[in-house]
């Protein structure tokens, strides 16, 4: 991978001081204006089409290394070149953000539904599900179209992994251990089996959620080699059976 960047975990990101810093918007930089100013640069960066990457890139370390800011030119450098899936994924949440927020929002619901114990919880815990299906079309049609306005061919492996990340987004949801949206450097697996514990309702609950057929389901993703992506959709399976 470009510039010795490695990803090696399943969340997306290194474990490593620099990755700390893409995922909580540089809080460990710098105080103050420059620390506001120099989180606009970089957001700034994963807007730009995939092709002026690199060059922005550069020329943003360039200019904090000229201007002092050692530390923070060390830390841009390691900034890796998104991959294509990636990059459509981050265009998702900078120019739909409410569809991507609808996604993480259904998320957020299903945990709530799930840990609660009122009489709508099977039913609310089945919204949840029908609303994480809905936004997982949208923005997967939403991904396709910004890859072809930027001139890349919506391929089937193209979609499946950005279809990969989306649900993974949805899995972790605002937890701070999650990886930051819109700044993503590479395809996101889902969290291992433990994290995803609160997606797997209880016996009883599972069959009230059987759904009587699947053909108004949103189109199955592959499961890439990872353990932990593959140990990550079993556990979502067993929700939406």
């Amino acid at each position: 991978m470009e510039d010795g960047y490695k990803h090696a975990t399943p969340n997306g990101v290194k474990k490593s001081e620099s990755a700390e810093m893409v995922k909580k918007t540089g809080n460990k930089l710098s105080n103050g204006e420059h620390r506001d100013q120099l989180d606009d640069e970089l957001d700034d960066l994963f807007t730009l089409p995939l092709a002026e990457f690199t060059t922005a890139r550069n020329a943003l370390a360039s200019r904090l290394k000229k201007s002092g800011g050692g530390n923070e030119a060390e830390f841009v450098k390691t900034l890796a070149k998104p991959p294509i899936s990636a990059w459509a994924v981050n265009q998702l949440y900078w120019r739909h953000r409410d569809a991507f927020e609808r996604l993480i929002d259904s998320g957020e619901r299903f945990r709530q539904a799930q840990s609660s114990s009122g009489a709508r919880k099977v039913g609310d815990m089945r919204s949840a599900l029908d609303a994480r299906r809905e936004s997982l079309a949208q923005l997967s049609d939403l991904a396709s179209d910004l890859l072809r306005e930027a001139g890349h061919n919506p391929t089937q492996e193209f979609t499946r992994r950005i279809a990969t990340t989306l649900e993974a987004m949805s899995a972790y949801g605002s937890q701070t251990d999650g990886p930051r949206p819109g700044r993503l450097t590479q395809d996101v697996d889902p969290p291992g089996f433990e994290s995803l514990a609160s997606f797997v309702p209880s016996t009883d609950s599972r069959q009230s959620l059987k759904e009587p057929s699947r053909s108004d389901q949103v189109r199955k993703v592959v499961s890439p080699p990872s353990k932990a992506h593959a140990v990550g959709k079993g556990a979502f399976k067993k929700v939406e059976q």
